[in-house]
């Protein structure tokens, strides 16, 4: 049984998704826990469920970070884990994006990422080490269409976790990344919506379209990937760092060029 008690997690994204089950999982096994985002009345209504310190700021101005991280180590005395799970995508390639939507995505994404590390990196050698976790995707592995700047924002988030790793292990620091394929969040519904409309389907008629060829066959709730979070967080990972956690269903070991020869191709 993973036990939180007495750890201090700092946790971006946390307003829905993935962010929102890692910040009630690590509460329910009794860490204290700061949630960052840039929406204040979905930070307070998780605040009022849970008991998280809800932490308004945009983690890609640098300022705002250090504000929202030195509120909460004021507050519950220092920083033991920190989680990025603040993302957003944009539809695009590299022809149609513009500047601006390259700049914001990864403004959010990658660099948001690098400015919560980097102020609290400091806080988590006070404390004799620690662990961050950055959520990635498999899109920063594989590479959906139309989808430059998330991929590239996400491709930079596994560099980002290494070199950490690397730097700070000498602290006690371990640096891991998680890289989702299909859950079922907020995030998701926009595709999914598209989906409907044009082939004429339903939600649940569209998940399954999405998650076809995945060996699980299925979309991931945010509870399990709040449990791999977790288990990269906590002392059950005490030796594991650089490591790259891929929580897709078994998404990306499909060989696409052989599924005209699987037997059932035509089945699911």
């Amino acid at each position: 049984m993973i036990d939180l008690a007495g750890k201090v997690a700092f946790v971006t994204g946390g307003g829905s998704g993935i962010g929102d089950a890692v910040v009630r999982q690590f509460i329910q096994l009794g860490a204290k826990v700061g949630v960052a985002g840039r929406r204040s009345a979905v930070l307070e209504v998780l605040a009022d469920a849970c008991g998280a310190l809800p932490l308004t700021c945009d983690v890609g101005d640098a300022e705002a970070v250090d504000a929202a991280i030195a509120s909460l180590v004021e507050e519950h005395g220092g920083l033991d884990i920190v989680v990025n799970s603040a993302g957003i995508t944009h539809r695009g390639n590299a022809e149609e994006a513009s500047l601006e939507d390259w700049r914001h995505v990864l403004d959010v994404n990658l660099t948001g990422a690098f400015n919560v590390c980097k102020r609290a990196l400091p806080e988590l050698k006070k404390r004799g080490g620690g662990a961050i976790v950055n959520v990635s995707s498999v899109g920063g592995i594989t590479a959906a269409a139309s989808s430059v700047a998330y991929s590239a924002s996400k491709a930079g988030m596994l560099g980002l976790s290494r070199s950490l790793a690397r730097d700070f292990g000498k602290h006690n620091i371990r640096v891991n990344t998680v890289c989702p394929g299909w859950v079922d969040t907020p995030m998701v519904q926009g595709a999914l919506d598209a989906l409907s409309r044009i082939h004429g389907i339903t939600r649940d008629e569209a998940k399954r379209l999405l998650t076809r060829w995945s060996p699980l066959g299925r979309m991931s709730e945010p509870v399990e990937l709040a449990n791999c979070i977790t288990f990269l967080a906590s002392p059950a990972a005490s030796f594991v760092t650089g490591a790259v956690l891929i929580a897709d269903g078994g998404q990306s070991v499909v060989d696409l060029g052989l599924l005209p020869l699987d037997p059932d191709a035509g089945v699911r």
